[in-house]
């Protein structure tokens, strides 16, 4: 009697250790979901990039970093909740991920250091659109727009966010307008995303004046 009421003791404990277990890996559905935030998720990364999430990476958003009276701040300003993934612009490109154009001029920036760096594994947050008045600026007027807290994504975070919102939802981020990036390349300038049909474009802008339709968005990291 004394063995079975041990064993259903150390049964009841496995038992309710499961949902913590479960809960470990998976990201906090809950206030996302309270929040009314647009939101890719580790699931639909992995979906739509073909890519698998190791088991540490899974527990890096296992939370969400940002609470829900913060993700609702974000939703009224028009940001997207992302989940990272650690892919390169060039790993992005070589799955032809609806990635640029196949001219010349558009695929320069894969000879740049900036394409072989990864996507950081972290929740953030980033805007669907540009900032008010960043439209046609040059980059240090652009700059001088950023609310605090906020801040110019580098190319890859622009790419990866907006092919992960346009595959998952069909909602495309840029619309028909530009967006500079925080990379400056030696060789050739600073990167611009943009948004044609179904492909995303990246180019240079040489002198940083900024043209028409072409302005900046923002992240918010954790």
């Amino acid at each position: 009697m004394k063995a079975f009421t041990r064993i259903l003791v150390l049964f009841m404990l496995a038992l309710a250790l499961v949902p913590a277990c479960v809960a470990e890996n998976q990201p906090e559905v809950s206030v996302i979901d309270e929040s009314g935030i647009t939101a890719v998720s580790p699931d639909q990364i992995e979906l739509v990039f073909n890519v698998k999430y190791t088991a540490a990476d899974r527990a890096k958003l296992a939370v969400v970093p940002f609470s829900k009276e913060d993700l609702i701040a974000a939703r009224n300003q028009n940001f997207v909740l992302v989940a990272g993934y650690p892919i390169t612009l060039a790993e992005m490109h070589a799955a032809k991920t609806f990635i640029n154009e196949d001219y010349d001029e558009f695929i320069r920036y894969l000879t740049e250091p900036l394409a072989k760096e990864p996507v950081g594994v972290r929740w953030f947050l980033i805007r669907k659109g540009l900032l008010s008045w960043s439209e046609h600026a040059p980059y240090a007027e652009q700059s001088a727009l950023v609310p605090h807290g906020e801040q110019i994504p580098p190319t890859r975070d622009i790419v990866f966010a907006t092919l992960a919102l346009y595959l998952t939802t069909g909602e495309r981020m840029l619309g028909n307008r530009m967006a500079s990036s925080s990379d400056l390349s030696p060789a050739y300038g600073r990167t611009f995303v943009g948004l044609s049909g179904n492909k995303v474009f990246i180019d240079f802008e040489p002198n940083d004046e900024g043209h028409l339709g072409m302005g900046v968005l923002t992240t918010i990291e954790p």
